[in-house]
């Protein structure tokens, strides 16, 4: 099961990094790398988190 609070969680790391990486030129190349990682991952857990919502729906019986 997914957790709202993960998504949120990735998303904040995500925010904190690319602030640093503007803040800092050098430290931006390795880092870069890691960043899109998370991009990625948190992307996934977005779709598994908004599929569980839908057929959470659907299952209740509740129109879409």
């Amino acid at each position: 099961m997914v957790q709202y609070a993960e998504i949120k969680e990735l998303e904040t790391i995500i925010d904190k990094l690319t602030k640093r990486m503007a803040c800092m030129p050098i430290l931006a190349e390795d880092i870069s790398k890691e960043i899109h990682h998370l991009k990625k991952y948190h992307t996934i857990l977005e779709g598994w988190y908004g599929d569980e919502q839908y057929h959470n729906k659907v299952e209740e019986g509740i129109n879409l």
